[in-house]
């Protein structure tokens, strides 16, 4: 069987290994290529994870990798990115990264309520509720207030209909 290309390090170490790496092994591979910086090697780790080793990869997998892919993008990463990024961190519970994408977009729009919302929100489904506190206190000192969407709905009769909604607190 093909051997995956590893870090020096990891390789050493699967080499001492007696059984086939697991899910688990493989989401701390590539948690470590991530930490260290190791886009290539993440990579090929993660292809190596279904193609030699028939591991399905789960969202822990794909948490590691989204990360690198952003990093890698030949234009710089909008607030849709990171975004998006902080929407399935809370999804999939990932704190580490949800604080990265926050961070990105506390960069790009301050201002903006929801993101510290999501966050907070993402702090208060781990139980983490020193840093909910955080972030009430820094929504509150910087002034930020949700915002109101307004949703256009059309009707295939002669009717329309306008909706407002509001991001709510939990």
């Amino acid at each position: 069987m093909a051997r995956m290309v590893l870090p020096k390090k990891l390789l050493l170490f699967s080499t001492r290994c007696t059984e086939q790496p697991n899910y688990i092994t493989f989401v701390s591979v590539l948690a470590a290529c991530r930490h260290a910086g190791l886009v290539e090697e993440g990579r090929n780790c993660f292809r190596a994870m279904s193609q030699e080793f028939g591991i399905e990869p789960g969202a822990e997998h794909y948490s590691c990798m989204a990360y690198d892919l952003i990093k890698g993008l030949k234009v710089k990463p909008d607030f849709m990115v990171w975004g998006s990024l902080l929407a399935a961190c809370r999804i999939h519970k990932h704190i580490e990264l949800g604080e990265i994408s926050a961070k990105k977009l506390f960069e790009l729009d301050s201002s903006n309520c929801g993101y510290h919302l999501l966050l907070s929100n993402i702090y208060a489904d781990a139980g983490r509720w020193d840093a909910v506190a955080r972030m009430k206190v820094s929504i509150k000192e910087n002034g930020l207030a949700k915002k109101y969407i307004y949703m256009y709905i059309h009707s295939l009769k002669k009717y329309s209909l306008v909706l407002p909604f509001v991001f709510k607190e939990k």
